[in-house]
């Protein structure tokens, strides 16, 4: 099993041309520094690509920390300096690399499938005010996974830059005593910005996604 992630900037078309170049440039960039933070995901550099306009896609072999790998991702990416703050929707695809019989080269697996599904999904207006879509081939872990990653992405969305910072550096293994020196403030202004922010909620979220996508991954072992 792979997990496919097929992504597009939101309101691309309010960033001038020098604006979109920096956000592309950004976007590898904190791609790159996600994979190396989280190597036992397994993100396949070298299948980063864009497919279509502004979308992005790329795949990892692991399912393990699936989802913080894609929000250290979204941080990088919203801290990175441009203005209006940039954000990208993700579809997550879980599923078979390709279909029995076809070349793994043409990458048309269930996985792929599934991704395209999930960033489709967006377009339902349930969806409008949500950052993050997952589909797999079970309906019920579909409908866990999208209320759990519902509920996520209403904390994202509150985020202001100077918490984004906070979670970034937090993410990053920094203490908040080394956080708080950087942002030259109090280790108790940290303290209370990480409390806002429900980071706390966050971090017990991530394991119940880790163990329903590992029930995908059973299922096809």
């Amino acid at each position: 099993m792979i997990v496919v992630y097929t992504c597009d900037i939101i309101g691309s078309r309010k960033y001038p041309a020098p604006a979109r170049n920096q956000i592309d440039q950004n976007i590898r960039a904190a791609f790159f520094q996600a994979c190396q933070l989280y190597p036992h995901t397994q993100a396949d550099f070298l299948s980063f690509s864009v497919t279509q306009g502004d979308e992005f896609q790329f795949n990892a072999e692991s399912c393990k920390d699936f989802y913080r790998f894609l929000l250290y991702f979204r941080t990088s990416l919203a801290i990175s300096g441009v203005k209006p703050t940039p954000f990208f929707r993700c579809g997550i695809g879980l599923g078979e690399r390709a279909t029995q019989g076809s070349s793994s080269y043409e990458m048309d697996g269930s996985a792929y499938y599934n991704s395209r599904l999930a960033i489709n999904g967006f377009a339902r207006p349930e969806n409008l005010n949500t950052l993050t879509r997952a589909h797999t081939e079970t309906a019920l872990v579909n409908r866990a996974l999208n209320s759990l990653l519902m509920f996520c992405d209403r904390l994202e969305y509150g985020w202001s830059e100077v918490q984004r910072q906070v979670i970034h550096g937090i993410m990053q293994g920094e203490s908040q005593a080394q956080i708080a020196q950087r942002q030259a403030t109090s280790q108790q202004n940290v303290s209370k910005l990480l409390k806002t922010s429900a980071w706390a909620y966050l971090e017990s979220v991530f394991s119940l996604l880790d163990e329903l996508a590992e029930t995908v991954n059973n299922n096809h072992d």
